[in-house]
């Protein structure tokens, strides 16, 4: 490229050449015009260096060029002289680095960095009488079901929850996702709170159907907390923190459901990170033990298995209540070995028990769904010489969420093995009936839900009769849980269930208390005393 091209810029690619060569006879000026960015040296027909720019002919490439002015004898400018490279490479990396800093390379949505930003200069621009909320989103079990579907349907999947989101979201919302399976959204209103409550459960409801990925549908659940900033609020972090305490209790039981931040929960929140701290070192310092609930037949009174019970008392806090510290070991992990340790510990206990007692043991949906279950089964039959057809594995129907053939392949092998599968909580999850189409199950559980009301509600007799009439066609058993009037048990021995559990019979035991309920209600002498029971004896 010569002067008449508005300079000598050599060492630079044929191409560069090819385009600034079209233009003949043009000045420094002139030859500006064909760069996006015109550097101000440039114009002033000043020396520059290292500067980056793209040719309009040729917005693809990007060019770093260093020139000086050339002049002639009379000191008038007659162009440049310099050097030019293609950096075309470099440039897109920084372009694409710049651009993960604030948005998410799976969903393009905004990342947690960029959210955080936004929320920050939407404190500050609010105007009065206005309402700024934050919407922090967790997918179900997103954990679980992205270790069993593999990496890129997983990526398929948090696109297709991002879209829902963001069709739920209105115009003037942020969309981000800030980690894993969480995601949040940032509405300013003028509107009433209500506006925002509609907000939350359209999103909840936006997951009603399956998503579809790689021809599988994935059923999946969302739950919901919600912070509203306060009038003096200035701190990003304060409101984005608000919305995940109330992420937090919206988790209790693990199901589709919209909380808001209120004054209190941040103290729960704390007390939540002390629990964790200490579950930590539970198992180490001795501090879990196990409980067991029998299961009875009611016309014979006999037991024929026992329920074991996850119990946890601390030196520090005392006594505390599964349905507080599970969920914690759930979402921090921890849950794997605990459910490890049940495991062996309920099955050492239950091979001191007679040989026709079964031990029941509950799988959480995150150990259900990891790696390790599998050999955690075998190596607890090993170590107790428990034969597998008396350890049963009670599995909830949150385990089944965007279950594949992957799930069905697990309980198949556990199956395999001898031990009995049952289906927990039954009628109160996802697809009931699909699950049994799916895997045959030795049992089904009756949820308490319907125990309860039972010689009352018709709605819930007349369930618990189809379930019992069900199971007994496809071959399974049922037991009612949370069995405690009389009223009730006569009327579920009526419609034809056959194992009991509940503190008609007994609450959670010991393990010595339970060989010697076992060996009491055993006894020839007791038999049938469930019938006796049965008739208010």
């Amino acid at each position: 490229m010569g002067t008449d091209a508005g300079g000598d810029l050599r060492n630079v690619s044929t191409r560069f050449h090819e385009v600034a060569g079209k233009t003949a006879n043009l000045n420094g000026s002139k030859f500006a015009d064909l760069l996006t960015d015109v550097p101000a040296a440039f114009l002033d027909h000043e020396a520059f260096r290292n500067v980056d720019v793209t040719l309009r002919a040729d917005s693809k490439r990007h060019w770093r060029i260093s020139g000086r002015p050339m002049r002639d004898a009379e000191g008038r400018f007659s162009g440049f002289r310099g050097v030019g490279s293609d950096v075309t490479e470099k440039v897109e990396v920084e372009n694409r680095l710049a651009y993960l800093r604030d948005f998410d390379a799976v969903t393009g949505l905004a990342n947690r960095k960029r959210f955080r930003d936004d929320v920050a200069k939407a404190l500050k621009s609010r105007e009065a009488h206005s309402t700024l909320a934050v919407l922090s989103i967790e997918t179900l079990q997103f954990k679980a079901i992205s270790e069993t579907i593999g990496p890129l349907a997983a990526d398929a999947l948090l696109i297709g929850i991002a879209e829902r989101l963001a069709r739920c979201a209105g115009d003037g919302d942020i969309v981000a996702r800030i980690s894993s399976g969480k995601f949040a959204i940032l509405r300013a209103t003028r509107r009433t709170l209500r506006d925002i409550s509609a907000l939350a459960e359209r999103i909840i409801s936006a997951f009603d159907d399956p998503i579809l990925v790689k021809g599988d549908s994935l059923s999946v659940g969302v739950r919901v907390g919600v912070a509203l900033a306060k009038p003096e609020m200035t701190d990003p972090e304060t409101l984005i923190r608000d919305a995940g305490i109330a992420l937090s209790r919206s988790g209790v039981d693990n199901r589709p459901s919209v909380v808001f931040f209120e004054q209190g929960m941040d103290e729960r929140a704390r007390r939540r990170l002390a629990l964790e701290q200490k579950l930590g070192h539970a198992i180490a310092n001795n501090e879990l033990y196990l409980s067991y609930q029998p299961l009875l037949n009611p016309e014979t009174g006999r037991v024929t298995g026992c329920e074991a019970l996850l119990r946890w008392s601390s030196p520090e806090s005392g006594p505390i209540s599964p349905k507080e510290f599970i969920p914690i070991a759930e979402e921090s992990g921890m849950i794997v070995a605990i459910g490890e340790w049940v495991l062996k510990t309920a099955a050492r206990e239950a091979a001191k028990w007679p040989s026709d007692i079964v031990v029941a043991v509950n799988l959480s949906s995150v150990q259900f769904r990891g790696p390790r279950l599998l050999n955690a089964v075998v190596a607890a039959l090993e170590e107790s010489h428990l034969p597998a057809g008396r350890l049963e594995l009670e599995i909830t129907e949150s385990a089944f969420l965007g279950a594949g053939e992957t799930t069905i392949g697990l309980l198949r092998d556990l199956k395999s093995l001898g031990a009995r599968i049952a289906l927990d909580d039954f009628g109160t999850g996802y697809s009931s009936l699909s699950y049994l189409r799916k895997f045959p199950f030795d049992k089904i559980k009756i949820d308490k839900s319907f125990v309860d009301n039972i010689a009352v509600d018709p709605g819930s007799a007349a369930i618990v009769k189809a379930i019992v009439d069900l199971c007994a066609a496809l071959g399974m058993t049922t037991t009612a849980e949370g069995v405690e009037r009389q009223d009730q048990l006569s009327l579920l021995m009526a419609l034809g269930c056959r194992s009991i559990q509940g503190y008609i019979f007994s609450k959670p035991l010991s393990g010595p208390s339970i060989e010697t309920f076992i060996e009491r209600r055993n006894a020839p002498n007791l038999a049938r005393v469930g019938a006796r029971v049965a008739n208010g004896e």
